[in-house]
């Protein structure tokens, strides 16, 4: 009865002990191991995926979402309401186009759980390092 009661035990404290796969994981060891970002800026970062983490949404699709499927349904609904036609924008449009997108974005992050200074840590970090940036494209061409 000892031996069977360990032996439950030791079967229990290895469950517990295994790595929960996050959907951010293949993205921290393929990509951000090869990328110079400072410590305190990864901190935020990791933060970052770590609320993404908990909703099982990667970075690339969080960030391509956010920033192009969002940015499309604005023009979308902004060239209906100005009547645009053979890309002739006005600054009226332009104007409300960011205001739009800037609203959905904040609108979107929230609803994940994300504060403004990780989004706009994870904004630059995607926009300025190449690496990630191409790795999103292919990753939203899958």
């Amino acid at each position: 009865m000892k031996n069977k009661l360990l032996a439950l035990a030791a079967f229990f404290a290895l469950i517990s002990c295994k790595k929960e796969f996050k959907v951010n994981d293949s993205f921290r060891e393929e990509i951000l191991s090869k990328v110079h970002i400072q410590k305190d800026t990864l901190v935020v970062f990791n933060t970052l995926l770590d609320s993404l983490d908990q909703k099982k949404i990667s970075f690339c699709e969080y960030f391509n979402y956010s920033h192009y499927a969002l940015s499309d349904s604005c023009t979308l609904i902004l060239d209906k309401k100005y009547e645009v036609r053979l890309g002739n924008y006005s600054p009226e449009y332009f104007e409300e186009h960011h205001k739009m997108l800037s609203n959905a974005i904040k609108n979107y992050e929230k609803r994940l759980g994300i504060d403004e200074n990780s989004a706009r840590i994870g904004e630059y970090i995607e926009v300025t390092n190449d690496i990630i940036k191409n790795y999103c494209i292919n990753q939203d061409k899958k």
